[in-house]
């Protein structure tokens, strides 16, 4: 016998074992803090999004909660910028169709604009390392985190520079084929 779990389960599996920091957790990567004017919206949508984790996860919460909060938090992230994206993409069509507002209500807040750009290059670079090799891998990790030369990177990986050049050929090549995107 199987039950089907609802929103409102989710909501209070919420709130009796405390989840709502993987809320909280979502916000502040988002750089979304209790002083942005859309952190209470926000954080209702968290609850949401956690709340349709619990009801659409495959297994049982309570019998693979640690699976289940990784889950939940992932279902989070996505929720949040989307609605991030679907809320700026709302003050844009305002602002251009409203001539008779007052232009201080409509200014972008320039935090949900660079926790928006954060959110797309971290998703674009999770996807990059998913098509890539692990030395693929070790090169961005190098070039990205560290920002090493091509020369320091060889010395690093104990590998020549032409072997680094054609890494890095490599990886373009993954760009190009996996994210058609970033080709300018």
């Amino acid at each position: 016998m199987s039950t089907q779990r609802t929103i409102r389960d989710g909501l209070t599996y919420l709130i009796v074992n405390q989840h709502d920091r993987l809320i909280g957790q979502n916000l502040s990567q988002l750089h979304l803090y209790p002083g942005h004017q859309n952190y209470d919206d926000a954080y209702q949508e968290g609850c949401l999004a956690y709340a349709k984790a619990y009801q659409t996860f495959t297994q049982s919460p309570e019998d693979h909660p640690d699976h289940f909060r990784a889950y939940a938090y992932r279902q989070i992230k996505w929720a949040l910028i989307d609605w991030l994206r679907k809320t700026k993409r709302q003050l844009d069509h305002q602002a251009a169709s409203n001539d008779e507002v007052d232009p201080w209500l409509l200014t972008p807040d320039p935090k949900t604009d660079l926790a928006i750009a954060n959110a797309e290059i971290q998703t674009t670079i999770a996807k990059l390392y998913y098509f890539s090799t692990p030395l693929q891998q070790q090169y961005l990790d190098l070039i990205l985190r560290e920002d090493l030369s091509n020369g320091e990177i060889a010395k690093r990986l104990g590998i020549s520079r032409t072997a680094v050049y054609g890494l890095r050929r490599r990886v373009q090549e993954v760009i190009k084929y996996h994210l058609p995107e970033l080709r300018e």
